[in-house]
């Protein structure tokens, strides 16, 4: 079992970084992908891309492809970025407080093992202990 002090450090760590970070939430998503918008308004050719990278005019048409379908690897990325001048940034954002997530499956979870609904005191009273301990468990079941 994990340290809960520990964890719950972690996970208010975790999001003081992201957690709440508003201009990471607001990064556009571009339909036909960043290598091709940013080749673009660079006024980069394709040719000149694929020279570069050290790749056919086709292996940059399967880059960007593969972004699109959302395949491409972070280490091709990196190497586009670099190309570009520019800095490939990778992160998952929660889409609620990391605590609010935990509750939710532990809620879940209690809920499967005392078999009562969610709303159940016994069930509030299990989930509550679950998010003390930093129970793994929380994640058998929900």
């Amino acid at each position: 079992m994990r340290d809960p002090k520990i964890t719950s450090l972690k996970r208010r760590q975790v999001e003081q970084a992201v957690g709440m970070n508003t201009s990471i939430r607001q990064v556009p998503q571009f339909e036909r992908g960043y290598i091709r918008e940013i080749k673009e308004a660079l006024a980069m050719t394709t040719p000149q891309l694929a020279e570069r990278l050290g790749i056919s005019q086709q292996g940059v048409s399967k880059l960007e492809l593969s972004e699109q379908a959302g395949t491409i690897t972070l280490n091709s990325l990196n190497k586009v970025a670099a190309e570009f001048d520019c800095k490939l940034v990778y992160a998952l954002v929660p889409n609620h407080s990391l605590a609010k997530t935990l509750e939710a499956h532990a809620l879940k979870a209690a809920s499967a093992i005392v078999g009562e609904g969610e709303d159940s005191p016994a069930v509030i009273k299990l989930a509550k202990q679950m998010m003390v301990k930093s129970s793994s468990e929380i994640w058998n079941n929900s």
